[in-house]
């Protein structure tokens, strides 16, 4: 069985329907450290187990047996347990998604601020701050949605500790989620977790994200084109109904743009006397300049002209790449570069990885690291030392100096 946690009565009915004789244990995603076991050629039986804060050790017992204890009179069984055992300091035990139908008094003040959920935090705190912070927060939003709040978003967040982030890694990578898009979701968590320390939405809270380790990644794809392969290329790209496409990726390939940057680019951000592209909003934030050179403003020269004698919509467009039908950006491209591309036989080749070949480009042709960073307009600067192998000419002259240091007698041998 591949799900071994329940949440509700319908999902606790479904894992213990024909179970077989092998041993089975399911735990309770609502009320931790309430589980429920079926031993080999047994019965099913409620356990719940805590560590004791007298001496610390781990507590376990049988609190009934299933059916004839509800999931609902365990849950109220394990939690009158809490209460006799943590009355005074109810944040050691992660317990999710609590109610005021598993207690029998009112909640106090200051339990009902220690029991804010994840989830809570979340839409009533992070989302409003980000909407106005992060032009990116749609991503948050869909992230926290489909993998934080299903098994984090009703724990109280005073009590979601290092050990939970790291379980919930363990179940995205199960579910066969991508190293970058697990290490997505973690330092979403984090962000959030540091802005809850930084506005004190509880005392003495600590970021449980702390510790817990990124996955590395080795899915850096490196794909560059050459020469022969662009003019290949550029053959099936004029065969393509959309005539602005072939324009399009020889631009991205002279300049180094996103496909977002040149689709949504003004004519009024583009000074082609100064050879000169300002990206108003680009990706890192920070407004940024993209130097255009003589075969980069040539090609702007035609799509201006293509634009010009397509229609009006087109020439009165205050963008570079008009949509004939409308005026306005381009709201997708992938069809028509993707049938261009597979003629080519280039299947592999990302229109992203034109960015690549420009910096492959750029660093051939002995430009410094630091160079290549501030024109593909990189925020750090590791993200452009992954093209650091790409020539290594400076480094050979570099070494060859010791030679000339010591002279070349020095190192010869005589048989």
């Amino acid at each position: 069985m591949l799900n071994k946690s329940f949440v509700s009565v319908d999902e606790l009915e479904f894992l213990v329907a024909n179970l077989g004789e092998t041993r089975h244990e399911f735990v309770d995603r609502y009320l931790r450290g309430l589980s429920i076991v079926k031993r080999k050629n047994g019965s099913l039986s409620w356990y719940f187990k805590y560590q004791s804060p007298e001496n610390l050790k781990e507590q376990k017992f049988k609190i009934g047996n299933f059916p004839t204890l509800s999931l609902n009179a365990a849950r109220q069984m394990a939690f009158q347990v809490i209460k006799k055992n943590y009355y005074f300091d109810p944040i050691e035990l992660g317990i999710s998604n609590l109610s005021n139908n598993l207690y029998e008094e009112p909640l106090s003040i200051t339990q009902n601020q220690s029991l804010l959920s994840v989830d809570v935090f979340f839409n009533e705190h992070y989302l409003p701050y980000i909407k106005t912070a992060k032009r990116s927060w749609k991503i948050d939003v869909s992230i926290f949605i489909n993998h934080v709040y299903p098994i984090l978003g009703k724990y109280p967040i005073s009590f979601i500790k290092p050990y939970l982030v790291q379980e919930m890694m363990n179940h995205l990578k199960s579910k066969k989620l991508s190293a970058s898009s697990i290490n997505r979701v973690l330092i979403i968590l984090r962000y959030m977790f540091n802005l809850a320390i930084k506005w004190k939405v509880l005392p003495d809270l600590s970021n449980p994200c702390a510790g817990i380790k990124e996955l590395s990644l080795n899915n850096k794809k490196e794909r560059y084109i050459s020469s022969s392969e662009f003019v290949k290329l550029k053959v099936e790209l004029c065969k393509s109904k959309n005539i602005f496409l072939p324009l399009l990726i020889q631009l991205l390939l002279l300049t180094g743009a996103r496909r977002g940057e040149a689709l949504n680019a003004k004519l009024n951000d583009i000074d082609l006397e100064r050879g000169d592209w300002v990206i108003p909003l680009p990706k890192g934030g920070k407004l940024r300049h993209i130097p255009l050179n003589e075969s980069a403003v040539s090609t702007i020269l035609q799509i201006k002209n293509l634009s010009q004698s397509m229609n009006q919509l087109t020439a009165e467009s205050v963008y570079l790449f008009p949509n004939p039908l409308t005026g306005k950006p381009f709201r997708q491209l992938f069809y028509s570069w993707d049938k261009a591309r597979k003629a080519a036989g280039m299947a592999d080749f990302r229109m992203h990885d034109l960015r690549h070949s420009f910096a492959s480009a750029l660093v051939n042709s002995g430009m410094t690291l630091y160079d290549v960073k501030e024109i593909l307009g990189h925020t750090n600067i590791k993200t452009t030392e992954r093209y650091a192998h790409l020539n290594n000419e400076r480094l050979k002259k570099a070494s060859s100096s010791v030679n000339c240091y010591y002279g070349p007698d020095v190192f010869e041998f005589n048989a």
